[in-house]
């Protein structure tokens, strides 16, 4: 196998941090839309808003996958590799997350997610925070492992310890809005290490 050309690396990198910037995005709007259906309950827009955001992340779990996958073409870094292929199992999980809410988008006259009432469906959503949270501990554990390789030792260690920290929250249920505003501050992180990453 030839050596590697580093703008190979760059360009899953420009990937990762664009990837990473959207899940920190989506990860906020999932947050008002978690304390708003716990205080307010469930209205049209607010069930728009799950459905766009869940879309946004998912795309962002697609990007920053091929990220990871950069840390492998660049690195040699096996977790680099590992990490991109959970992340394309999470991702058809959560694509499937994400369709399931048009299922039944209805109860009793008044919009209300999937999720919130139907028992499968809660044992499913349950289920995907659980792999999402693994998907962050492998990032965070990825981060550890190659933050010498970066050329950001420190930055890495920190952040890597945040997504860990992240994807333990988030693997909870009972903590996840937690997890998700973690995520949120782990995903901006994120963004600047692929963008400066040594390649």
């Amino acid at each position: 196998m030839g050596q590697i050309q580093p703008r190979d690396g760059k360009t899953f990198f420009i990937l990762g941090s664009i990837g990473s910037m959207l899940m920190s995005i989506a990860s906020i709007f999932m947050v008002i839309y978690g304390f708003y259906m716990v205080f307010f309950g469930s209205v049209p827009f607010m069930y728009i808003l799950a459905i766009v955001s869940s879309i946004v992340f998912v795309v962002g779990v697609c990007f920053e996958g091929l990220g990871h996958y950069g840390f492998y073409r660049t690195y040699g870094a096996p977790m680099g590799i590992v990490g991109y292929i959970f992340s394309i199992l999470i991702l058809i999980y959560l694509f499937i997350c994400t369709i399931l809410p048009t299922v039944q988008p209805t109860v009793y006259g008044d919009y209300m997610w999937f999720y919130t009432y139907y028992t499968p469906a809660i044992i499913f959503y349950v289920g995907g925070l659980v792999l999402l949270g693994i998907m962050e501990i492998m990032f965070g554990m990825t981060l550890i492992f190659l933050r010498n390789e970066t050329g950001m030792p420190e930055l890495c260690l920190a952040n890597g310890i945040i997504l860990i920290t992240t994807g333990s929250f988030i693997a909870s249920y009972y903590g996840s809005i937690i997890g998700f505003v973690l995520l949120f501050i782990g995903g901006v992180i994120n963004t600047v290490i692929f963008l400066r990453a040594r390649v």
